[in-house]
């Protein structure tokens, strides 16, 4: 249990306006060990797009038994979407995460976090949506 990783659940918050809004809150840190499952690149319409697919495995607790793919994995500010869990034995749990590493399209290369654009041909995405 060499790295530590934040579980991230998506809740409803108000914006300034007090319009709701999806919000990822902090839910646990964990300590974890990791191991890198594969990664894959694959081209679909005309987009080349790549995968990390990573394995945190986890201690049993009531924490990690509650965590469920709807929630997210933070390992080194980058963000992890979660495709499978598995008890392994009374102690373990073994975290299936996905990491969307990277697109290019029509010549722009774009690196994609978690579920948000960070940059568009090595430039800082200023633009929020």
């Amino acid at each position: 249990m060499d790295h530590r990783i934040t579980i991230q659940r998506l809740t409803v918050g108000a914006n300034e306006f007090n319009e709701p809004v999806d919000v990822w809150s902090d839910v646990a840190t964990l300590y974890a060990r990791k191991a890198e499952a594969s990664g894959n690149e694959a081209v679909r319409s005309d987009e080349i797009t790549g995968q990390l697919i990573v394995t945190f495995r986890v201690r049993s607790s009531s924490i990690a038994a509650a965590i469920t793919a709807r929630d997210r994995v933070m390992f080194e500010n980058r963000f992890f979407n979660i495709v499978g869990i598995k008890r392994i034995g009374f102690r373990w749990f073994d975290i299936d995460v996905v990491e969307h590493v990277g697109l290019i399209h029509n010549n722009y290369i774009v690196t994609v976090n978690g579920d948000r654009i960070v940059t568009i041909n090595g430039e800082p995405l200023v633009t929020a949506w």
